[in-house]
């Protein structure tokens, strides 16, 4: 909500009136002429206005500047970890204070809470299917159906220390990330780890999945790393399944994104996000302007991703320029992630225990939303 058009009302109200008394009062009882005192009073409430004018300008400027909060999710009782969308209506927050909770977009109403033992750390949704996996600081991944909200359905093992990610490949395999410096390929139906890729010197804090059989991993050693996880290799005994490394944060890589199968996003603590080339192993551009370390990334489409920070904003940027084209301000703590919803639409998860759903342009509205989700119901 911009003020600026509260301090136009204001000027038209209250200054220019009080310059206009200010005369009348002077010309009828002050004698010929104006007094000194009067001519004071004018500069001084022709000043005033101008300052006034100044704000409501500026103010007028960032509210085309700054992105549409659309609406606030209230109810974790700590920051919230990751967000994953459930279907077009509805979205799953995870947090630190050991739930997950379902939400309705247009109605911001939490519709069932998932209550872990511990901080959830992680969320991924199965594609097609009424259920979603969780990764927990006590090492393990649990299965969830959203029609039995009361327990998990299977829990898996075999990570030594807190999963930070968890990616889909389809919908029968995921991989997760952790904090004991792995990524694990897992068959959900089995409960099998079927791979584990090591290399990385400090925790794997992001995962993308590129297709084509590859992943991307992020670090807190600095470092992005390309794996493979085919299929028709997955018996052999090769023990390093690494095919590229990128270095050139300075910083641990706190997310990562893919962009379109050849390049990929990474968000970093060095405050920078920096765009690479798969098959080259180049960083094609780096893209400053946030003021605190980049906590995570999302791909928006072919020319734009947004990305979120410790400095408590969100940016929209242009990645063929660089250009940081919205700023999106609103959380009162660090961003802590920030996922595509649609073409229109996306939601941010904060250190204030709060998600947000912003309009990427101003032309949308939750009406908008509202009546969309009325035409698919």
């Amino acid at each position: 909500f911009s003020t600026g058009p509260l301090l136009f009302f204001g000027i038209i109200t209250e200054d220019i009136p009080q310059v206009i008394i200010t005369f009348l009062i002077d010309y009828k009882y002050g004698g010929a002429g104006f007094s000194s005192w009067a001519i004071i009073n004018l500069m001084t409430s022709v000043y005033d206005a101008l300052i006034k004018l100044a704000e409501a300008y500026d103010e007028l400027d960032d509210m085309h500047d700054t992105g549409i909060r659309m609406n606030t999710y209230n109810g974790h009782k700590d920051q919230i970890t990751h967000i994953a969308k459930l279907d077009n209506k509805t979205f799953l927050t995870a947090s630190r204070d050991a739930v997950v909770k379902m939400w309705d977009v247009a109605s911001g109403k939490c519709l069932e809470s998932f209550v872990h033992d511990i901080k959830v750390t992680a969320v991924a949704v199965i594609p097609g299917k009424k259920s979603f996996l969780t990764g927990s600081c006590d090492n393990s991944i649990r299965l969830w159906n959203i029609a039995q909200p009361g327990d998990h359905s299977r829990t898996f093992y075999g990570h030594e220390r807190t999963v930070t990610s968890l990616k889909m490949v389809n919908t029968s395999m995921f991989i997760s990330g952790s904090e004991d410096k792995t990524a694990k390929l897992w068959h959900i139906k089995t409960g099998e780890c079927m791979r584990s890729f090591r290399g990385h010197t400090e925790s794997v804090t992001s995962i993308c999945i590129l297709g084509s059989n590859k992943f991307v991993t992020g670090s807190a050693d600095g470092t992005a790393k390309l794996w493979n996880y085919s299929g028709s290799i997955m018996k052999s005994f090769k023990k390093n399944w690494c095919i590229n490394t990128f270095i050139g944060h300075t910083m641990g890589v706190s997310s990562v994104a893919n962009n379109n199968g050849v390049t990929f996003l990474t968000g970093s603590n060095d405050n920078t996000v920096k765009l690479w080339d798969t098959e080259t192993g180049e960083c094609l551009k780096t893209f400053f302007g946030h003021s605190a370390c980049v906590t995570s990334v999302a791909r928006l489409d072919t020319t734009t991703f947004i990305s979120g920070s410790g400095d408590c904003t969100i940016k929209l940027w242009d990645m063929e320029t660089g250009e940081c084209l919205r700023n999106y301000n609103g959380h009162k703590k660090y961003v802590t992630t920030v996922v595509r919803r649609d073409e229109n639409t996306f939601i941010s998860g904060s250190g204030d225990r709060t998600a947000k759903l912003w309009a990427i342009t101003t032309d949308i509205s939750l009406k908008h939303i509202k009546k969309q989700d009325i035409e698919e119901g």
